[in-house]
This record gives structure tokens, sequence and C-alpha cells, in this order.
């Protein structure tokens, strides 16, 4: 059975999208802007299909579901991996727990962490508010329409990374490119929208009152550099997240690295620079900046010099 799998990108195109993804990564849409790409989803909503190989064409989801074994001791695939490009602020938002969730949406929850592949100076995310506040006292923010002034404001810059935990309200700036992963989950409750109108015209929708219920009320803790580099013998791995839903790690190689999915997980691969070809026992693929693959439970694989990958496991 040849592996690993690389994905095709499920692409979203929403009224805050740019070019980027196009002209960068090489995204196609027939819309003028493409707001998401989503790299590896097993979700409803966009499923993603594998590019070559025995499964070519097919749905990721359909296939791990003929061979669950590819999970390892997992029994679904707990990640959703984006490519998001902000031409314009996203809406402020929160996005609800799993108990939440799923007695309300039929969905999963999402916290989720952002990693920053490229941002205009100056440019930044809100996320969290500034100061601990009453739930009145939010309800009032969002009613006269100054929840903004409630939010800390933080310039980013290629390479940081923040994890959004669930409950934690936010909104991703204008002039950014970024790799959202998260859980299985497309549940997002808007409270503010800067006025704006959908493609129909109208009022995009907000979802005040479920907002509120699910809304954090502590002031935010900055879950930025835990995790110090670690040197290898062929590069450098940095643990980026390690959150009750997936784990990821930044790898840098400056020689060839043999790396392995755990026995009882998968791995999701995505590839930030430098290109060549993803090689295991199986099967050789060729990769260049913005691939994503998956790989099953134990599978191998060589990663060549001067190649820096995000790795995502569970």
């Amino acid at each position: 059975m040849s592996y690993p799998f690389k994905t095709v990108p499920v692409i979203k195109n929403y009224i805050w999208g740019g070019r980027k993804l196009a002209e960068v990564y090489g995204r196609k849409s027939k819309d003028p802007v493409l707001a998401e790409s989503w790299e590896l989803s097993v979700h409803r909503d966009g499923p993603s299909r594998i590019a070559g190989g025995d499964f070519d064409g097919r749905l990721l989801s359909e296939v791990l579901a003929e061979h669950p074994e590819f999970l390892g001791a997992r029994t679904e695939l707990p990640i959703l991996v984006k490519l998001i490009d902000s031409a314009d602020n996203l809406s402020v938002q929160v996005h609800p727990d799993d108990a939440y969730a799923r007695a309300h949406e039929g969905d999963n929850g999402k916290t989720e962490m952002w990693y920053i592949l490229d941002a205009e100076p100056g440019c930044g995310i809100y996320c969290g508010l500034k100061r601990a506040l009453t739930r009145e006292e939010l309800a009032a923010r969002v009613a006269d329409q100054t929840i903004e002034e409630a939010l800390n404001f933080i310039p980013v810059q290629k390479g940081d990374c923040y994890l959004i935990e669930a409950g934690t309200l936010h909104a991703i700036g204008r002039g950014l490119t970024l790799c959202e992963i998260q859980e299985n989950s497309n549940v997002t409750y808007r409270v503010y929208d800067y006025g704006r109108v959908g493609k129909d015209g109208k009022p995009r929708e907000l979802h005040v009152q479920k907002a509120l219920e699910v809304a954090s009320l502590s002031a935010f803790s900055d879950p930025t550099g835990k995790y110090p580099p670690q040197q290898t013998e062929w590069g450098t791995l940095t643990l980026l997240v390690d959150c009750p839903y997936f784990k990821t790690s930044k790898a840098v190689t400056s020689d060839e690295a043999f790396l392995t999915a755990p026995e009882e997980s998968f791995l999701a691969l995505h590839i930030l620079a430098g290109e060549g070809v993803l090689a295991s026992p199986e099967l050789s693929q060729p990769f260049k900046k913005g691939d994503t693959f998956f790989l099953p439970a134990g599978v191998g694989f060589v990663l060549p010099a001067g190649t820096e990958a995000l790795l995502i496991t569970a």
C-alpha cells in the first residue's frame, strides 16, 4: 500500500480573503479572492482528497474509515489543518468547547493554534480580554460595538505561534497569512463584524447569545514561548503546542532526517519551506512549500536537508 498521502486542499472564499493563497501557494479558485485552504480535513463541510498512489482521488475520510489502523489507537482524525489569508480583519468571534458544541451544534468544539507564515508590518491578532469582565459588562461591550477595545491587540511576525483555546474571544487581523491547526470542527460564533455585508448584500449573521454563553471572562494569558528548541543530530525540533487535542512541532533539517509517525497515532506534515522528495519505503512523493501530507501510524519517512515543516499528531 502506497503512502505518505498528499492531500488536495478545499478552497473556501469569504469576503475578507486575498490573493496570497493563489500567488504564493498556487491554490486555484474561480473567485478573485481565496480566504481559506482546508489542507487536511475529514469534516463534512470540506473533506480533502488524496493525490497519487493507491487511493488517488479518494476522500481521506473514506480511506480512514476503510483502514482504521492508519490512525493507530485513535478512532477518528481529530484535527483540521488550514491556510488562511486575511486581506481584511476577520470578525471578532469565539468557539465553544466540546460539550457545548456537541449539545447545540452536533459538532466538536474548537481549540486552535495559529502559526504565522507571513505578516505585513504592524499587523497582528486580537486575542482574549485585557482584563476580566462580568457577563453583563461583556454583553454591554457587544451591544455598543466596543468589544475591540476590550481585547488584546498583539503585533505578530513570521514564525510566531499562538494557542487559542475554546472560549477565547479573538480575531485574525488584516495582512496575515497563517497555518491554523484546530479540532475537527466548523463552529464559529460571530460577535462583531464591523458592519460588513455578505455577498447577498445583507449584514452577516451574528451569534451573540451563544457567544455570551461560551466566552471566557478571564484576562488573557499569553501562551507563547513555553518550549525551547531541541537540537538533534539532523537539525532543530521545536515543540510549538501540546494541548489535549493535538501536538505540533516545527522541524528544521540541516541534514537528512528519518522520522516516524507515532505507533499510537498518525502524523500530519505541512511543508513551510524547501522542496524535494518525501521518501518512505512504500512511496516517494515530491513536495514543495505549502504541501500537506498524511502519514499512517508507525510509518517512517525521510525529510531532506533544508526543509522546514510542521509535524502534527494527537
